[in-house]
C-alpha cells in the first residue's frame, strides 16, 4: 500500500494485491491479482474529490479467466445548516459515478452506476441518511437497470 501526501490539497495512493482462494463448495482454487491507484483532491477543508482506477484479474480452471477494469469518482462536501436544531456536526453530501468493464471466459459485461446521498446528524454519533443510486449493467445476457432509494438510521463510532 502506498500513500503520499503531495501537498495539503493532494494525496496520491496505490495498492497492489495478490492471492489464492477457493469458492465455497469447490475443490479447485483460483488466483487473484489486483492493482488500484488514485488521487484525493481537497480544495477546501469541507470538500473532497477522490478519483480511483483499478484493475483485477482472477484465474480459475473451472470458472475461467476474468479481468475487471474500473474507474470511480467520489465527491464529499461537509456543510453547516444555519439555524438547524440538530446536532452540532456538519451535514454531509456525497455523490459518486463509476464505470467498469469485465471480460471473462464465461461472460463479458459493462457496468455504469451513480448515486447521491445526504447525511444529517441527530446527535454527535447518530445520523439519518437518504440516498438514491442508479445501476446499469449490459452483458451477453441482456441489459438491466436498477434504481435504489435508501433511508438509513445509524451510529458513527
Amino acid at each position: 500500500s502506498y500513500r503520499n501526501p503531495i501537498s495539503a490539497e493532494v494525496l496520491l495512493f496505490a495498492d497492489l494485491e495478490a492471492g489464492r482462494g477457493r469458492h465455497q463448495g469447490e475443490s479447485e482454487s483460483f488466483s487473484t491479482y489486483g492493482f488500484m491507484a488514485g488521487m484525493v483532491y481537497r480544495p477546501t477543508r469541507e470538500t473532497r474529490l477522490r478519483m480511483t482506477g483499478s484493475t483485477r484479474a482472477d484465474n480459475s480452471l473451472t470458472r475461467g479467466d476474468t479481468s475487471i477494469n474500473e474507474f470511480r469518482l467520489d465527491l464529499r462536501h461537509d456543510f453547516a445548516v444555519a439555524g438547524s436544531s440538530l446536532a452540532s456536526r456538519q451535514w454531509v453530501a456525497r455523490g459518486f459515478a463509476s464505470i467498469s468493464e469485465a471480460e471473462g471466459d464465461l461472460d463479458n459485461y459493462n457496468d455504469q452506476s451513480a448515486g447521491l446521498s445526504l447525511r444529517s446528524f441527530l446527535r454527535d454519533d447518530i445520523f439519518i441518511e437518504a440516498g438514491h443510486s442508479w445501476f446499469d449493467t449490459e452483458s451477453s445476457f441482456g441489459r438491466t437497470t436498477e434504481r435504489v432509494v435508501t433511508l438509513e438510521l445509524g451510529v458513527e463510532f
